[in-house]
């Protein structure tokens, strides 16, 4: 039987991975006007000829309010479009159209997750006929991420959350009600908690809005959390203390859900933004309802959800459309990960938790169904190349650095000791496969680039003849790579090696461990063992002191990341002293420059003010907090710093994004 199951699920599932959004309102043939259970007493007296429907006159009767507003809502509730209201169409509104009083309204998610389970009904052959009957977890599972494209067919990680999700009991068996619930888990309908996230009258719990006033990420939202909502003035002391049903101060995610704002009215939006009173939205009208920070949904929705292509939304087109559903930043432009100017299904808003109706909007963007999406169909960010800079270090005298245009990611400058040679790492796509990555060298005040092999993170020699890099192959480890030739020296398997100004050692990181490989000696050295720091390990791109005694570099874990100064000639924990700890909001990179005079350290991190990693800089020696390097780009992303051996320009890439 089972067997059998499979082989007619595998043809079922198609009709699913095949779905395509063209939603019709209508009524389920389930539930014929004589089952609803409204009480219809406000309709029974207007329909005064007794013909069981409401003409407009009829509806208009013994109402108050603006005339277009009313012809407007009887064209809203009139779905068929026959210029009459059916008992069941007007029962939703029988107490009135705001959300508390408003019964359920035909909702397309609904209807999505209505015809994907009829599918499944079908595939395993008349299932609804009985409901009773379960199937094996994982026949279900697996033909089920087979056939949607939505995760792997070889994640076995996808198909143990799937199964989680999906078999309520652990029982090995799928139910029908189960197989419901997960695709109502999918489109978003509920959370897989249990939460009901659309509601039978339309309304959408903002679950974001909860994780983003939780701002300690405590799971729970404190008084004064919930007064950062600034709309809602004096009011909001009340919505607490309403909320609060076991007066601990603190809401829980169920006791939030009881905030009457805690929910979305797209049913509500759409009668605001109706300002001609024509029962549809234009794009005009569309874009002036919006608030600013949802506007870059706007460009997208049209022609992708105006399903019958009339250059304007009804109502059911707008409650299907992300403007109407967000249960995922939908707003938040997307990034072209991998440089090649369009996106994939796996780049549109990866951290959504609704994969399926993730799927839905991908394929209502993609016009021209090759399962991409480009800048015609959709708005998303396109990679731009980095480029190098050097400037004065009081500011001053800006100037671009010209690299290959084939080389789309650059990093890791490094001066040559006398001054005249510029080495960085660089990439020929935006894919980060530092596997392809190479080393180059060019003159500093300009000249021919060369690539002198695989790697990454050069940095000199004193006397400018070799550079110690890291590289993934052809073996993975800290090598010495001889620029004028191919006798290059494999030191280990150790990363981020970087040669000391006095060229007699060579720092690496080592999991938790510093190494020290003596150029002299040949030999390598613990520099700080793991028992001599409390972090998780270390990141790349430290930097020496001038003196070739201490290091600066970024720690990760315990709890969080920081740069410390490690000083050699210390012992145990007097080695290590933590610098900088970035402040909430900003976050560091792992590029660091040391000045040759001692005095000041450079590094990018998040600027909380201009929203971008820029330069900073600070005293190593003092408990000054960071400042901004004058003269970078405000509006650009900047990192790996680099001083000139004389200590008056500074190198930098930036990228716009």
């Amino acid at each position: 039987m089972l067997r059998q199951y499979k082989s007619i699920l595998f043809g079922g599932l198609c009709l699913i991975a095949c779905f395509r959004t063209t939603f019709a309102w209508t009524q389920s043939p389930a539930s014929p006007d004589n089952e609803v259970a409204t009480n219809l007493t406000a309709f029974d007296a207007q329909d005064a000829d007794h013909d069981g429907k409401l003409s407009l006159a009829e509806y208009l009767m013994g109402r108050d309010g603006d005339l277009k507003v009313l012809d407007r809502d009887f064209k809203l509730l009139d779905t068929d479009r026959d210029g009459f209201i059916t008992p069941k169409q007007f029962a939703p509104i029988a107490n009135g159209w705001d959300a508390p009083q408003r019964g359920p309204m035909p909702d397309p998610h609904r209807q999505m997750v209505t015809q994907i389970c009829a599918s499944l009904d079908k595939a395993f052959g008349k299932w609804d006929t009985r409901p009773n009957e379960a199937v094996n977890s994982n026949v279900f599972v697996s033909t089920f991420i087979s056939r949607l494209p939505f995760v792997s067919n070889n994640n076995q990680q996808d198909s143990a959350q799937l199964l989680t999700t999906v078999d309520d009991n652990s029982d090995g068996m799928i139910s029908r009600s189960e197989a419901k619930r997960l695709v109502e888990i999918l489109i978003g309908v509920q959370l897989r908690d249990g939460h009901i996230i659309r509601k039978e009258n339309c309304q959408v719990l903002n679950h974001l809005y909860f994780a983003s006033l939780d701002q300690n990420q405590d799971r729970f939202i404190s008084l004064d959390e919930l007064r950062t909502v600034a709309w809602r003035g004096a009011e909001i002391d009340n919505d607490f203390a309403q909320a609060d049903g076991d007066n601990d101060k603190r809401l829980t995610f169920e006791e939030w859900t009881r905030i009457p704002w805690a929910y979305n009215d797209p049913i509500y939006e759409f009668r605001q933004f109706d300002t001609d009173l024509d029962a549809f939205l234009s794009p005009a009208e569309l874009t002036a309802g919006t608030p600013d920070w949802k506007k870059p949904l706007d460009k997208a929705i049209f022609p992708a959800f105006d399903i019958n292509k009339d250059g304007k939304l009804s109502l059911e087109e707008y409650l299907a459309s992300p403007h109407a559903t967000m249960i995922v930043s939908w707003q938040n432009r997307q990034n072209d990960a991998n440089g090649d100017e369009k996106l994939s299904f796996e780049e549109f808003h990866p951290e959504g938790i609704f994969p399926l109706l993730r799927m839905i909007y991908f394929r209502r963007y993609d016009a021209n169904k090759d399962s991409f999406l480009d800048l015609t169909e959709y708005d998303f960010k396109t990679q731009q190349p980095k480029e190098m800079y050097i400037i004065n270090t009081d500011g001053t005298n800006r100037l671009k650095i010209e690299i290959p245009a084939a080389y789309k990611t650059v990093g890791s400058p490094s001066i040559s000791p006398d001054g005249k040679w510029l080495a960085y790492d660089c990439g020929k796509n935006y894919t980060g496969n530092t596997a392809e990555f190479q080393i180059v060298v060019q003159p500093l005040d300009g000249g021919e680039a060369k690539e002198v092999c695989v790697g990454m993170m050069p940095t000199w020699s004193p006397d400018g003849l070799k550079v110690a890099s890291s590289r993934n192959q052809p073996k993975y480890g800290a090598w010495i790579i001889d620029l004028a030739g191919e006798d290059h020296q494999y030191l280990g398997p150790c990363w981020g090696a970087q040669w000391s100004p006095d060229g007699k050692r060579i720092m690496m990181t080592e999991n938790n461990r510093i190494k020290l490989y003596d150029v002299e000696q040949d030999t390598t050295n613990i520099g700080l063992a793991a028992d001599e720091h409390s972090f998780q390990g270390f990141y790349w791109n430290g930097c020496w002191s001038p003196d070739s005694q201490r290091i600066c570099i970024q720690t990760y874990g315990n709890p969080t990341t920081s740069l410390v100064i490690i000083d050699f000639r210390e012992k145990g924990n007097k080695k290590v002293r933590t610098r900088f700890t970035p402040p909430a909001g900003s976050t560091l990179l792992q590029d660091i420059a040391w000045h040759p005079d001692g005095t000041q350290i450079v590094f990018a991190c998040t600027s909380v003010e201009r929203k971008k990693w820029q330069l900073h800089s600070m005293n190593p020696d003092t408990e000054d907090q960071p400042v901004l390097f004058p003269g970078q780009q405000p509006d650009a992303n900047c990192d790996s710093p680099y001083f000139t051996p004389d200590g008056q320009r500074l190198v930098y890439t930036i990228r716009y994004d």
